[in-house]
Parts: structure tokens; sequence; C-alpha cells
């Protein structure tokens, strides 16, 4: 700066004779305290007037300089206000002076844009006609009034409401962001500085208006200004009434819940037991082989086979004796009908043969258990499809990756279960769902991030993409069917299967026998049990990191972009090969939300360009389907679940493709990014957004909802919070940070090992005793490590937060409360929590790990992130692959806040609930919804899409037909 007189006043001669200190010099911070007898400094608080905002240390002296240089203006004074709570803000107060002529706020505005720094212009300008002094001539602080203009806008003008509904909206408005006026011409964001949390709010209180019931942050994003807004929902077109919608609602008695949750621990019991004893038989008819090695081996062979068609055909015959054919009803939740129901869902998806998904035997084992499936069908869906009987899908159709089709849905009470129609030559998009009673016809698409609800059809050779479904040009098939022969077919099945039975599964048998034949000649110690969780702990470790960085580089010398192979053959099998080697989910949690995520990911193939280091660039859980097509632009950060898509695919052949994510993206949550993606650099994809791949190249915009919309790149809020940390203190930071996170990942890796270390001594012990006990010892050692395991991850994710509650936070990845829930993160991601789906003993788990949980509440297979920040109302409803957000992170900005489900509660099949959500009593998320962060959801509320809106009202009936009083419900 040149300012020999500042560098004077700040560095001062040092009075304490601080050792090593050559200059002789120290820094004046301003702050006040005193050094005591031991030597200790004794902070007092600030001896000036300098605050700390956003990461800025802002002097207020320097602002009331700038103010006071106006001629204009007599008195000035400046300080802070917490306009509501979190929310801080600088506030100018100045007194004109007398006989001069009156200064406008909006040059006083621009004034103070072009002399100060962005992070100091006051966000109010407040003109009092004198400021309040106390007697010894200071601001009185304490007598300086609450602002009440509008944020500081430099070329905004007020503008009054035209007409009611603009007054009405100005109003709700201005009580939200805690103003008195606002303009009609203000942007939400840009002018009042809102952000999506607040517009929630807004919206909410919109929805009070009978005629707006269906208003949603899509329309608050499309019409930025309360004149555009009121515009838009003053057309009939635009709005529709909310009606209500008969549903069967129940809620369970005490009685049936703990007795179907006796039933179900019961068949736990009695399902381990047996198999257990299967197995036994299995193993003494293979150790009557063991002098004969060959003879050892081949039986080592047949008893794998048998187990893998063993417990796949039982579960077969397993649903035919209970069910018999799945038809469309629906039935309570914790019934007689629910157990078999859930009974039969285990043991199917249980099966060994569910690890071929998308194979000819897979396809082969839904045929059996009542599928109608047409030649060379394909299905790659994450989850295993239940009510098969009611689930049609016809020749040379694919259903891609993390798609799911289930064939029923749990709401407020009950199982339906209904029709799942998908005709020949159709396609189903990555990271799709199908909800039941809907159909696609032959040659029609359903694209990526898209969902069918209940009642959809897709006319035959539409393509249609969003949640829920619209009609779209877009092709996401861009690789065409062929015929396939069914010797490739066989042979492919054949070639997966012997390397099961002929290498994988013999191994451990061999072991087994090995320790059997020499078990008894030396007593086993805690030692060796203590070496052999190293070696296969580290080993383990070592060996997917090899496999995940060697394999698709050597399959790669085959396989080549741009040209289309037949699947099931030689080139196909080598992509399944490289695809499953390099998506470790051991190796991503273990590095990452880290700044060792970046190498481990340009490691396996990633191309990263060059990196900018925040040490929080990846999340845990990336996933792609070849590494050496994916490449990611220069200060691109992700949040976590991105999965890149590299081929395009059909029913019988397949094409690898680049897939590229731009510079200075911004990608949130559970995102599918395709390699024909027509977004660019500098572009915000929101959570759980439905990339576009046709139309124009987005750059420089944020993407938002299923079909993609454009919002604003970056809200104010946001950008005020992350620019606190400039890049000289991001890289002072960074250090410290990745000390943090290595301590971190050393306590990932103990809690690891301690765990792999009890398993093992437990059946160390069991195998010790097996020769008497039989296949009881094993059924001991697996309720044993039952027993502890639970216990041992309860304990350490509850020690991850000092054994207290997350509590709601708004800061940056570079605050060490940020860091403190990462490691949270890491270690709450443990087994357990996907344990038990469909018991009571699931929201016991929950329960213990921090959640509120109410009572009798069905849990199908739900994702919580914050555990302690969830609370669930008796009698909620949640299905499977619906997930619990309560947090965002975007743009290096980390925000949290409370999620509160109600009473009776039902989240569908996929849906996404964000941060600050309140779901009141009854309400309904529909399949694959998104309710974007601080949505109030009316009470016995259907809402649908992405973004979520105001759909239906809930109409509570009995199975009778009559109507189910709400005093009944509470």
């Amino acid at each position: 700066l040149n300012r020999p007189d500042l560098t004077e006043q700040k560095f001062i001669a040092d009075f304490v004779g601080l050792p090593n200190n050559p200059s002789k010099r120290i820094y004046r911070t301003g702050d006040l305290g005193r050094i005591n007898d031991q030597g200790e400094i004794e902070y007092a608080g600030r001896i000036d007037t300098q605050v700390k905002i956003r990461g800025y240390r802002i002097e207020l002296g320097e602002i009331e300089a700038v103010l006071l240089d106006q001629p204009e203006i007599a008195q000035a004074a400046v300080t802070t206000w917490e306009i509501e709570p979190g929310r801080v803000e600088l506030v100018a107060y100045y007194a004109p002076k007398a006989g001069q002529k009156a200064i406008s706020r909006a040059d006083l505005a621009r004034t103070m844009k072009r002399r100060l720094p962005d992070y100091m212009v006051p966000s109010y300008l407040e003109e009092l006609p004198v400021i309040p002094m106390t007697v010894s001539n200071k601001v009185d602080l304490r007598q300086l009034p609450k602002p009440t203009s509008v944020r500081l806008s430099g070329n905004r003008a007020m503008v009054a409401p035209g007409n009611d509904d603009a007054r009405f909206m100005a109003d709700a408005l201005a009580a939200v962001l805690k103003f008195d006026e606002v303009s009609v011409e203000d942007n939400f964001f840009d002018d009042l500085g809102a952000n999506s949390l607040l517009m929630a709010h807004f919206c909410a209180r919109l929805r009070t208006r009978k005629e707006w019931a269906t208003a949603s942050m899509r329309d608050i994003y499309l019409h930025p200004t309360v004149a555009q807004l009121a515009l838009h929902l003053g057309v009939a077109d635009e709005m529709t009434t909310a009606t209500n919608e008969p549903v069967l609602t129940r809620r369970a008695s005490n009685f049936a819940y703990w007795t179907c949750g006796a039933a179900q621990l019961l068949f736990y019991a009695l399902y381990s037991y047996g198999a257990l004893w299967a197995v036994n038989d299995g193993l003494n008819w293979m150790y009557d082989a063991l002098d004969d090695p060959l003879q050892l081996y081949i039986r080592c062979v047949a008893l794998s086979a048998a187990v893998f068609f063993g417990m796949s055909g039982f579960a077969v015959i397993a649903k035919w004796v209970l069910v018999g054919r799945w038809k469309a009803e629906a039935f309570p939740i914790w019934g007689v009908r629910y157990f078999r129901f859930w009974v039969v869902k285990t043991l199917i998806r249980t099966a060994p043969v569910v690890l071929f998904r998308g194979s000819p035997l897979y396809s082969i084992y839904l045929q059996l258990l009542g599928t109608k499936l047409g030649k060379n069908a394909v299905i790659e869906s994450k989850s295993v499809p239940v009510c098969t009987d009611l689930i049609s899908i016809g020749a040379n159709t694919i259903l891609r990756k993390e798609s799911m089709i289930l064939g029923f849905r749990a709401q407020s009470g009950y199982i339906h279960t209904g029709p799942l129609t998908i005709g020949r030559d159709a396609f189903v998009g990555v990271g799709s769902t199908l909800d039941i009673d809907t159909r696609i016809g032959d040659g029609a698409q359903l694209g990526h991030s898209s969902s069918l609800h209940r009642g959809q059809s897709i006319p035959d050779g539409e393509r249609w993409h969003g949640s829920p479904a619209v009609p779209t040009t877009a092709d996401y098939c861009k690789v065409r069917n062929v015929d396939p022969s069914n010797i490739r077919r066989f042979l492919f099945e054949a070639v997966q299967l012997i390397g099961l039975f002929a290498i994988v599964t013999p191994l451990p048998l061999l072991f087994h026998s090995y320790w059997e034949n020499v078990g008894d000649d030396y007593q086993e110690t805690i030692g060796v049990v203590a070496i052999g969780t190293t070696v296969t702990l580290f080993g383990y470790i070592a060996v997917a990191f090899l496999a995940a960085t060697l394999v698709p580089r050597l399959t790669n010398l085959i396989l080549k972009p741009g040209r289309t192979y037949t699947l099931y053959g030689f080139r196909y099998w080598l992509q399944t090969v490289a695809e499953f080697s390099s998506n470790s989910r051991v190796l991503g949690l273990l590095f990452g939300d880290s700044s060792a995520i970046v190498h481990y990911i340009r490691a396996i193939g990633w191309n990263l360009n060059r990196v900018v280091q925040t040490g929080s660039n990846f999340g845990s859980n990336q996933q792609h389907e070849n590494p050496l097509l994916c490449e990611i632009g220069t200060e691109t950060m992700v949040s976590d679940g991105l999965f890149m898509i590299n081929m395009h695919k059909s029913a019988s052949a397949f094409r690898l493709e680049p897939t590229r994510i731009g510079e200075r993206n911004y990608l949130g949550n559970n995102i599918y990014y395709p390699p024909d993606g027509r977004t660019g650099d500098n572009v915000l994809l929101g959570t759980k957004v439905m990339i576009p791949i046709d139309g124009p190249l987005r750059e420089n915009v944020g993407l938002l909802g299923s079909p993609a919309f454009e919002i604003p790149r970056m809200v104010n809020r946001d950008k005020e919070l992350i620019a606190g940390v400039d890049e000289d203190d991001r890289r002072r930071r960074i250090p410290h940070k990745n000390r943090h996170n290595l301590v971190t990942i050393l306590l990932f890796v103990a809690t690891q090992w301690i765990m792999l270390f009890a398993t093992l001594a437990i059946w160390d012990r069991a195998l010790n005793y097996y020769t008497e006990w039989a296949e009881v010892a094993l059924f001991v050692a697996v309720l044993l490590t039952s027993a502890i395991t639970i216990p041992f991850y309860i304990f350490v994710e509850r020690a991850s937060l000092g054994f207290g509650r997350l509590k709601p936070q708004m800061t940056t990845i570079y605050d060490v409360a940020f860091w403190r829930h990462e490691r949270h993160w890491k270690l709450a991601d443990s087994p357990i929590v996907r344990l038990f789906a469909g018991t009571p003993f699931r929201p016991m788990i929950l329960r213990m790990l921090g959640v509120k949980v109410g009572k009798r509440v069905y849990d199908g297979g739900s994702n919580l992130t914050e555990r302690s920040l969830v609370e669930i109302g008796d009698d909620a409803t949640l299905n499977e692959g619906c997930v619990i957000q309560a947090h965002s992170l975007e743009e290096g900005a980390f925000k949290s806040d409370f999620i509160r489900i109600g009473k009776g509660c039902t989240l569908g099949p996929s849906a996404f609930v964000h941060y600050g959500v309140v779901m009141g009593e009854g309400s309904v998320v529909d399949v694959d919804s998104f309710v974007m962060k601080g949505e109030e959801l009316e009470p016995n509320s259907i809402w649908r899409g992405n973004p979520a809106k105001l759909h239906r009202f809930v109409e509570p009936i009995t199975d009778d037909g009559s109507k189910v009083s709400a005093t009944a419900l509470a």
C-alpha cells in the first residue's frame, strides 16, 4: 500500500521483549488483555471497533470515515445487527449536515460501493436526524434503532405494489426478510440478498392463499421479482387448485408392531441356523477328502455351487409357497400378509444370484420368480424387484444402473402393489425410478434421473424425461440393438460361474479345511489373530488400490472409446471387470472428504487437470463406468454421490464415451452425469438435477430440477460466506485441515481394525469348538458377532460427536467445525445403518444413533446423513432409497439444520428431503421427489416433483371406505 504511516501505526515497538524477534516490533491487533503472574495472556475483548463477519475482520471506523468524507453528512456510526438468528449484517447510520443539500441514498450507496470492498459495504443505510450520543460523547449504540430500510442496492428505486396480489406478496416477502417494505422490482436474490432457504419460507406464505396453493420454488426461480411472480401466478392456466385424494391410512397397534417384529427376529434365527446346518453337512462331506487334494478341491467347487444354487432356488420356492402369484392389492404393514411379503423380499434379495445383476442368469432368476421378460431384456436396476408377477418387460429392453423398479410402495401404513409394464425395445436411464401402475410403450425412452409416477404412461415410440416425466425430443439411447447369439450369452455366464465356483469361493473353504486339519496342532493366540487382522485389513487396502489403478489401464489397451461392442463378449467382460475393480467403496470412504481424494481418483485414471486444493474437492462416494474416460475441469468441486456415465448402452450393445465436466463447476448431491451432458464452465449443478443432453451449452448459470431449469449461479449470501477466506488464508488453512483429516483417516482405519479383530477372534474360537459343536458353534459366532458389531458402531458414531448432538450451523469448509463434521461422516458410515429394513429393529438402531424416532415407524431402507438432526414422528413410513439429508455444501459454504418429519408422514421411493424441512402430520413426499431446503409441508399434503411442489391433499380413509377423523389419527 506504500503507507509508512499505517505501518508505523500497526507495527509498534516490542514493549514485551519477546524472544527471537529481530525486528523488535509487534503487530497491534486491537485485542485488549494483560499478562498475569503465570505468564499467561488474559483476553478482555477488543479495544477498537473491529468486528468479524463471514470470515472478514472489518474495521468499522474505516467505513465511518468514508461516510464522514461526504460534505452532506455531519455524523456517522456503523455497527452490526442480527437481523435474524445466525444472520448478522453491517448497518450504517448517518445524520445530514444542516444547510447542505440532502444526499440521496442511491448516491451514497454508489459511493460506498466505489470506495469500499464488497464485504465492507453496509447492508443497510439508515438516515437519522441525529446520532444518539452518551454523556462521554461516544455513540450510544443501545439507542440506535433497528434498520428499517431495504437491503442496500445502488440502482434500485422503490416501486410500490400495483394490486392486491402484489401487495400480499410484498408484505409476505418483507416479513420473511425482516424488511419494512420491498420494491416489487427488486430481485429476490441480487437486490434483496435472499437465498433458497428464505425463499422457501416465502413460498410457504404464498401457499396460504388457496389460488396459489401449488406455488413452488420453480416459480420463484423463474420469476424472481414480486412483479413477475404476481403476473405469473395471476394467470389461471399457470396454477391449479390442489384437490383431495383418498388415501388408505392406518395406524397399527403396538401389539401388531412388536408381534411382527418377534416373528421377523425368529425368522432371522431359523433361517441363519438352517443355512449353517446345511453348510455344516456340506463341510463334513468335504472333510472326507482331506487326504486327497484334488478330490478336496473338486468337493469345494461342488459345495460352493450347491450353496449358490441352493440359496437362490430356496428363495424361488419360498416365494411360490408363501405368496403364490402377486396381485395388485393393498395390505396393512405389520400384519400377517406383510410378514409373508417381508420374508419373501428378504430371501430373494439375499440370494447369491443377485450379485449378477444385468446378466442373463439374473434374468432367468427373475423369470423363475414370475417376471415376464422378453428375449434379450437387460435388468441392471440397483434394487431387486419384489412383486415380480406384476412386472412385464419386453424383448430388447434395458433398465440401466441405479434405476429402481420394485412393484410395490409403502404409504400411510399400507403396502400397495401394482403392475409395471415396459414394452419391447424400450430404454430406462441411469438413476430413474418407476412407480407402480406405470407403463412404457414399445420403443419408448425414459431419460436419466427421471421417474414415472403412479398412473403415468409413455406412448409407443415417445421419449420422456424429468420427475414426473414429460415429453422430450432428447435421445437417451444412442446405440441401437443388434441380435446377439444365445451362445454368446451362455458362454459369458458360464465363464462368470466357473470363475466364482472354481476360483473365488473355494479359497475360504480350502482355508477352513486346512485349519480343520492342522488347527489342533497348536494353540491359537490373540497375537496371531492380531497379526491376521493387520495383514487382512492392510492387505485388502493394498490389493484394492492396486486393482483400482492397474486393471482399468490394462483393459483400456483393448477397449477403445467410440467403438460399438456387443454385450456379453470378451470386451464387455473387460469393461465389467474394470468398472468393478475401480469402484471401491472402502477406498472412497478412506480417502474421501480430504485432500487425499484428488490423488486417489487421479491415480485410478480420472483427469482432474489443474487441481486447486480445498481439502474437500470430492466427497466419499464417486462412481464411474470407466475411470480413464472421466475428466473434471479446474476449480470444480463435487459434494458427493456423483455417478459418471461413460457409455451409451442398449440391450445388446455398448459404446464407451468420455465424460467431461467443465471448469469452475459446483456439483451437489446425487447427480448422474452422462457423456453427452450439455453443461460447460462455471455452472452450479443442484442436488438431484437432471443433466440436459440437448439444447444450447449451459454456462455461467445454475441448474436445478428435473427437467433442469436455470437459477442464479450463486446467491450473494453464499458469496459473502466463502469470500471471507482469501487465497492466502486458504493456503494457510489447508495444512491444518490435512492434519485433521489424517487423524480422521487413522481413526477410521483403527475402528475397522478393532471390528475385524473382534470378528476374527470370535470366529477363531468358534472354529476351535466346531468339531464338537458343529453348526451350533457357527450359529453362536453369528450371534456374538452381531451382539458386538451393533453396539460398537453405535459407540463409534456417538463418540465422533463427543457423545453430544449435532447443531445447526453455517460455516465454510475451512472452519474446524466443518472438519469435525467430516470426521463424523466418515466414522458414522457403518454397515449397521443398512440392517433390518422393514422391521422394528431398524428404528431402534436409528434411535440409538441419535435420531428422535417415534413409535411404530416403518423404515424400508432410508438413508440419513446426519442422524441427530432428524426427528421422525409416530407411524411414519420411509420407503426404500429415500434420502434425509440435513446439510448442503455449495461453493465451499456448509449449512445444516434440523429436519422434522411429522406423525404419519410418508417418504416415497427415491424421495429426497433437504435440511430445514418441516413435514406436517400426514404429509407425503411422492416417488423421486426433491423437497428443497426450508420447505414447510402442510399437514396431509402430497408433494411431487423435482423440485417438489404441492400436488394434492390427502383424504384419509379406512379399508372399508370410511373417512378417518383427525382425532383417530392423532
